[in-house]
């Protein structure tokens, strides 16, 4: 074995890298996280998690700025909208002459829109909406039929799943927010849904609502659930879902070990994370029984893998 794969000096840290080091001892999981081996062959639909992943987190940032400018009232301020507007910027807020202007949610998002910026980020969020939905629907159908959700792999998919539906709740709560015509039928007609549930439907459907009709008390129910509930419960559910697949690995991963210079393999992967290397052009296919070229330590994490009962299936 070559120098290059003897045992690494410890790393010389600085800075806030070495400040956090020394006090909580961040600095191997760090390390683990930067050289975790990724073969050099990936699908590009293997990317799909991280697309989502920075989708995610445009929505997070858009979504905060946004929520600085929005006003989650449905509550109308009851100005009367004469024939004649005395001021010409009394077209956003009286879009009906001889009417009442309506609710400080709609207007805040008409406030959204009059301006270049505001346009820029709400079109971000609405489009991100979707793109979201999109790519983890696509995500986990790649997980799906490529088998990453088994063994050893279950928690990651079960996380995934459970991410999936705080991301449809995000799309479903977030629609309700603009409060026109067009997001109060769509809600109702949705939550009419959950109505229909045997036993369990009516008492959901009213802890959505806030009561027994979708009134202004839901939207501030919607906008609390979509900035405050949802967003902590996706931040521990992605960040365990991050830390299943630095864990356990890409399930691209499972039929390569790492080799040295010599062409010598050292360790099966996932299951041996302290062979990690950044080093790609190191993976080599999983060696056939018939060569009889498999290393005692490949040959020993084979056979533990099949004394596990899902293995052996």
């Amino acid at each position: 074995m070559s120098a290059v794969h003897s045992p690494a000096p410890p790393k010389k840290r600085k800075g806030v890298d070495a400040w956090l080091d020394e006090r909580i001892h961040s600095g191997n999981a760090i390390d683990y996280v930067r050289n975790h081996p990724i073969p050099f062959n990936v699908h590009p639909l293997d990317y799909l998690g991280e697309v989502t992943l920075f989708v995610f987190i445009s929505q997070a940032i858009t979504g905060m700025l946004l929520a600085m400018a929005y006003h989650s009232v449905a509550q109308t301020p009851y100005v009367y909208c004469p024939a004649t507007s005395p001021q010409a910027n009394w077209a956003a807020i009286c879009p009906l002459k001889g009417s009442v202007s309506p609710s400080e949610a709609w207007q805040s998002i008409q406030v959204i829109m009059s301006t270049t910026f505001g346009s820029l980020v709400r079109s971000l969020h609405f489009w991100g909406n979707y793109f979201m939905v999109v790519l983890v629907v696509m995500h986990m159908m790649r997980g799906f039929f490529s088998g990453a959700y088994k063994y050893p792999r279950e928690l990651t998919w079960l996380s995934g799943v459970l991410l999936l539906a705080m991301t449809l709740g995000f799309a479903f709560t977030g629609y309700l927010l603009p409060w026109d015509q067009k997001a109060y039928w769509a809600t109702t007609v949705g939550i009419s849904i959950a109505d229909t549930i045997p036993i369990i439907g009516t008492p959901i459907a009213e802890l959505v609502k806030g009561g027994p009709t979708l009134t202004g008390a839901t939207l501030g129910r919607f906008f609390a659930i979509h900035m405050l509930l949802l967003p902590a419960l996706t931040g521990g559910l992605l960040g365990l879902h991050l830390l299943l697949v630095n864990i356990q690995g890409i399930s691209a991963a499972d039929g390569l070990v790492v080799a040295d210079d010599a062409g010598t393999q050292l360790k099966q992967i996932p299951d041996a994370p302290e062979a990690a290397t950044s080093s790609n052009d190191r993976f080599i296919p999983r060696p056939s029984a018939a060569t009889g070229g498999a290393s005692t330590m490949l040959r020993a994490n084979s056979a533990a893998d099949l004394d596990h009962p899902e293995r052996r299936s």
